[in-house]
Parts: C-alpha cells; structure tokens; sequence
C-alpha cells in the first residue's frame, strides 16, 4: 500500500501513492519474487498511526506519511 503525506492536491498525491507502491513491485520482482503482488495507492487519506504523536514534529510526520507497507495475507 502507498502513501503520501497531505502536501499537495489529493489527486496527484492518489498517484504518486500508486507509483511509490509500483517501485517497490518491480524492485521486488527484479530480486526474484515471483508470488502474485497486488498494488494499491492510498494516496494522503490514512495517516500513519503514530504511538505518540508529540514525539515527532511536522516535517518528521510528513516524512513518516509518505511510505508503502506490505501487507501479507
């Protein structure tokens, strides 16, 4: 699943989410993997759910917003 941070428009950010989730599929794939991978973008709409939100300040936030996570099923 990628993800952005909210700086931006929502529909570039939905894009960009795509493309950060398909960069790591080809990274994968180019290493070997050859189970089935799935690619969704989440764009800005799910913020990282951080333990404690004062430890971190705004830019540390959008930096930790903009990433992908594997989910396993």
């Amino acid at each position: 699943h990628g993800h952005t941070d909210d700086i931006g428009e929502a529909s570039y950010n939905m894009d960009l989410s795509i493309r950060r989730a398909n960069s790591l599929k080809n990274f994968l794939v180019n290493k070997g993997v050859t189970t089935q991978i799935n690619v969704q973008g989440f764009g800005e709409s799910q913020p990282p759910d951080l333990s404690d939100q004062n430890l971190y300040d705004a830019k540390q936030k959008r930096t930790i917003a903009r990433r992908v996570e594997l989910v396993f099923y």
